[in-house]
């Protein structure tokens, strides 16, 4: 990269909803975590909180506009991140991004002045494609990537979909399931969201979930804020909660974001499946093919085989780190600086 002649171009802004709200006026666009409503979710106070800001860039194709979240470092610089949690955001402008457009992004974030930035990119992104970049001067950047679980479609029917690519042990899952009158619904009411959020919260802590632990608001705010880009959808069976899921949709796919179950129900019943087989209906209903199962903590084997007994293959999304090497040789230099007072 051409460093020295690209300081300073990536601009820090706060949240802009008019903007937003100028490019997608139904609300969630071409990504549903680039939407602020999502990103405001995704806060968690504190003294080292990060800030949702707009990461904004000018490239030869025009503006690019990413929804990020940014705090504050020694000296005046900042960590910035597409965190983690919100790894699909996409450009406001525009849904996928060229080549020119990522090396852009790079030649504008490599500055001291932001000492740190990373980015989980969507499956069908370019990225994989287009990081194929000089050796950065003033840092170094990583390329790595996970797998996510993605079925498709393929323009089939749930019904098609579900003779055609799901084995047989579920099939047999799914026809109990309705036999005994197990139910998907997104009409939630604040009790059955609070009863939920209890299942959620007994099965983080039984089962020893990686990642972040949401709180009651944060699923408060999905099903209130999203409009037509997520849902908290629950799985009942005669009234009672059972399980559910937080459902996030964009252009290219339905998104299974989170999911918790009660597993301790009768024989016949099985929320998981019930489920999954709601987000494949809800990708039928908008016309998507994709439906986003989401990854799998290591060793977690059965879940794993879940997944693909519903015919989801492994698909790797793209994570791209890159750390300022002069910043932290300045940070070493505060810092012996400090020690010598």
């Amino acid at each position: 990269m051409n460093s020295l002649t690209h300081w300073f171009d990536a601009k820090i802004l706060p949240p802009d909803v008019n903007y937003w709200n100028h490019y997608f006026p139904e609300g969630f666009g071409e990504s549903a975590f680039s939407a602020p409503s999502w990103h405001k979710l995704m806060i968690k106070p504190g003294p080292d909180a990060f800030e949702p800001c707009f990461l904004r860039i000018e490239s030869e194709n025009g503006p690019l506009t990413i929804p990020a979240f940014s705090r504050s470092f020694r000296g005046g610089r900042r960590e910035v991140e597409v965190r983690p949690i919100a790894y699909y955001a996409t450009p406001i402008e525009r849904g996928k991004l060229s080549a020119a457009d990522m090396q852009s992004i790079f030649q504008a974030i490599e500055t001291p002045r932001i000492c740190h930035f990373a980015w989980w990119l969507s499956p069908w992104s370019c990225a994989m494609d287009c990081l194929s970049f000089p050796p950065s001067h003033l840092g170094t950047l990583i390329v790595n990537s996970f797998d996510a679980y993605l079925l498709n479609r393929k323009g089939r029917t749930v019904s098609e979909y579900i003779d055609q690519e799901v084995i047989r042990t579920q099939k047999q899952n799914i026809r109990a399931n309705d036999r005994n009158g197990v139910r998907v619904t997104a009409e939630t009411t604040p009790a059955t969201r609070a009863t939920y959020f209890e299942i959620y919260k007994r099965a983080f802590e039984e089962r020893n979930w990686e990642g972040e632990k949401f709180d009651a608001n944060f699923f408060e705010g999905v099903a209130n804020s999203l409009g037509a880009g997520g849902e908290l959808a629950v799985v009942t069976v005669d009234d009672q909660i059972i399980g559910g899921g937080v459902i996030l949709f964009d252009k290219y796919a339905v998104h299974l974001f989170q999911a918790a179950m009660n597993r301790q129900v009768g024989s016949g019943i099985h929320p998981h499946v019930a489920l999954y087989k709601y987000a494949v209906e809800q990708a039928e209903k908008r016309g998507i093919d994709i439906v986003n199962l989401g990854g799998v903590n290591s060793g977690n084997e059965g879940l794993i085989r879940f997944k693909r007994s519903w015919g989801a293959q492994p698909t790797p999304v793209p994570t791209i780190s890159w750390n300022c090497g002069l910043s932290t040789i300045l940070d070493r230099i505060h810092h012996r600086f400090e020690s010598n007072e």
